[in-house]
């Protein structure tokens, strides 16, 4: 009964100075990105973490908000917010962690999370710039001689 009551105790002990999201979801949290059509290179900002679609990010979870940006040649750049809410792991702490695992989960940032954990995104291809055409004549054009100034041509 004491062996159980002290591994009971060390569990509990082990709990108390960690923060429950801390365990359970850890300090990073990877974000699933893809797009249409895939190959666009993708980067989190602040950190610069880069990747491919489709792919993942890892990204630490109290570095958020992140702008997240696609990119790919002959299409518009897209942008979009990671922004961070609560983890719910965090309240687990209510029942195991107390009052350390909270300040431990708010530290390390594992008490947050990012949203959403799957970015989708359909590029739109650039439009052509108009560009002038050295062969098509200009219709309506009318054809206009010049001469030197001071020069008669009637005689």
């Amino acid at each position: 009964m004491v062996r159980l009551f002290k591994l009971v105790m060390a569990a509990y002990g082990f709990m108390a100075f960690s923060g429950c999201a801390s365990i359970v979801s850890g300090t990073t949290q990877p974000i699933t990105v893809t797009s249409s059509p895939e190959g666009a290179n993708v980067k989190a900002e602040p950190g610069g973490f880069k990747t491919t679609t489709p792919g993942k990010l890892e990204l630490k979870r109290s570095g958020g908000p992140y702008k997240i940006t696609f990119s790919l040649d002959n299409y518009e750049p897209y942008s979009a917010l990671l922004t961070t809410e609560t983890n719910g792991w965090v309240w687990g702490n209510l029942l195991f962690g107390g009052l350390i695992g909270l300040i431990i989960d708010g530290s390390n940032g594992a008490g947050t999370k990012l949203s959403p954990d799957t970015l989708k995104v359909n590029l739109v291809k650039t439009k052509p710039t108009p560009s002038a055409s050295v062969d098509k004549p200009l219709e309506n054009q009318e054809t206009v001689t010049t001469q030197p100034v001071g020069q008669n041509t009637h005689r």
